[in-house]
């Protein structure tokens, strides 16, 4: 329960999390008069079952594998995950020094 509360709580403050949502709820006019609580429940009960599908496949999936995975693949998978990260996150300041400058 103790892990459940916490990455709930990490996913709640996200702030990237709500930007997103906030910009899906705006893009299908999810606001003001049109929303109802039928809408919104609907729209819940979504979010929420998708959720827990992406869950399950990934618990599953990761259950099914990881038997076959020894710890020198993990120390190359931790690899190319980090350089990924770094590239993406070079990019993005050079995009961002670029049109700064431009």
């Amino acid at each position: 329960m103790r892990d459940f509360v916490s990455t709930f709580v990490l996913a709640v403050t996200n702030p990237i999390t709500v930007l997103a949502f906030l910009g899906i709820f705006t893009a299908i006019g999810f606001g003001g008069t049109q929303a109802t609580y039928g809408g919104a429940s609907i729209l819940v009960l979504g979010v929420w079952s998708g959720s827990l599908l992406w869950w399950l496949i990934l618990s599953f999936g990761v259950g099914r594998v990881r038997h076959s995975i020894e710890p020198r693949h993990l120390g190359w998978i931790s690899r190319g995950s980090g350089a990924i990260l770094f590239a993406s996150g070079g990019a993005l300041l050079v995009t961002l020094v670029v049109d700064y400058l431009l």
